[in-house]
């Protein structure tokens, strides 16, 4: 009986020859491709690690209720893919650079009761004010005539004691404005 011995390795021993030997350059180039891939796994969990942010990240995910999860991080996916498309353009595609928001929120403040909502300290309302009249200046840009069209619908939608207030609201505002602008005595 002729035996069969392989040029390399063992064969099934089943009188079958054995698979050809892997190319060397072939075997080289997957083991480069291995290497280049466990580098950059280490990088990324290295990185990860790094601050505790994974760490973090998923204590937060944990913590979240259960319910909420797929919503956060469809908002997430979304937010993070508009960023990489933003810093891949520039602000020639979307005519704005984008940047972390340090003051943004996930979850919408819904009042649920007809109760005053609570007191702001000083600091906080200034700030709110800040924000609020800041974001006015784009009603004048190119919404500005829907503007026009829409306020009148918003404040028939007002009780009028709301209506009222709004209207308090708004003098008391524009005389500040006022007064700001108002020039001060040497």
């Amino acid at each position: 009986m002729t035996r069969f011995n392989p040029p390399h390795g063992r064969g099934p021993g089943d009188g079958t020859p054995p698979s050809p030997a892997p190319r060397a350059d072939g075997l080289a180039e997957a083991i480069a491709t291995l290497g280049t891939m466990l580098h950059t796994a280490s990088t990324i969990a290295n990185d990860l690690a790094a601050g505790g942010l994974f760490d973090r990240l998923q204590q937060v995910f944990t913590r979240m209720p259960a319910a909420d999860r797929e919503v956060i991080l469809r908002v997430l996916e979304r937010e993070v893919e508009f960023r990489c498309f933003s810093r891949g353009t520039g602000d020639t595609a979307t005519g704005y650079e984008t940047r972390p928001n340090p003051n943004a929120r996930l979850y919408l403040r819904v009042l649920t009761d007809q109760e005053p909502p609570p007191v702001m300290d000083r600091d906080e309302l200034v700030v709110a004010n800040y924000r609020g009249l800041r974001v006015l200046r784009f009603v004048l840009g190119p919404i500005h005539d829907l503007w026009l069209e829409t306020i009148g619908d918003a404040v028939a939608l007002l009780d009028p004691e709301e209506r009222a207030a709004a209207r308090q609201i708004l003098t008391e505002g524009l005389a500040a404005i006022d007064e700001t602008n108002a020039p001060r005595p040497r």
